[in-house]
C-alpha cells in the first residue's frame, strides 16, 4: 500500500497544476499516508516512510488532513526517543500520529523545522483565517508575526 501511494505522492503533483480529479487523488494520496502513520500493520521503518513522504509533499494541500487528524491518539512510534535524551535511549516516550501532524503543520506554515516561538492553539480557527493566501505569504506572516528569522522561499 506504501509503494502505491508514494508514486502518487511522488508524480509532481501541485495544487496549482492539478485538475479537480487529480487533486482529489493527491488529497486521497495524503489521506492514506497520514492513516499509514498509526496504522501497526506496518512496520515502524514503513511507518516512518509515510511520515518521510508527507515532509516532501508538505504542500498546503495537506494542512486540512493533517488539522483534522491532531486528535488522533494512535500509536505512531511506542519507544521514541526523547528530544535531549542521553545516547543509551533510556528516556523514551510514545510518539502518536497526533504529535506527528502537529510537527508537520509547524513546519508547512514556517517553512522550518525550527518552531521558535510560534504556536497555534486552535488549528480549524488559524486555517479559516489563512486558507485563502498563498503559501510564501502564510510563511511570511507565520514568520514576522512570531519573531521567526525571514525564510527564502522553498525551490
Amino acid at each position: 500500500m506504501i509503494r502505491i501511494v508514494l508514486a502518487v505522492a511522488i508524480c509532481g503533483l501541485t495544487e496549482s497544476c492539478c485538475s479537480h480529479s487529480r487533486l482529489s487523488s493527491l488529497n486521497e494520496a495524503h489521506e492514506s499516508l497520514v492513516e499509514a502513520l498509526g496504522d501497526q500493520r506496518l512496520t515502524l521503518s514503513e511507518r516512518r516512510e509515510a511520515r518521510s513522504m508527507l515532509y516532501e509533499g508538505r504542500g498546503k494541500g495537506l494542512i486540512p488532513i493533517l488539522i483534522n487528524h491532531l486528535e488522533d491518539g494512535r500509536t505512531f512510534d511506542p519507544e521514541a526517543i526523547a528530544d535531549g535524551a542521553p545516547a543509551d535511549g533510556s528516556k523514551t516516550h510514545v510518539e502518536t500520529v497526533k504529535m506527528i501532524c502537529e510537527d508537520l503543520l509547524y513546519y508547512i506554515v514556517l517553512g522550518t523545522v525550527e518552531r521558535y516561538q510560534f504556536k497555534v492553539s486552535d488549528w480549524r480557527e488559524w486555517w479559516e483565517r489563512h486558507q485563502v493566501l498563498p503559501i510564501d505569504e502564510i510563511w511570511e506572516i507565520s514568520r514576522k508575526e512570531n519573531g521567526c528569522p525571514p525564510k527564502n522561499p522553498r525551490k
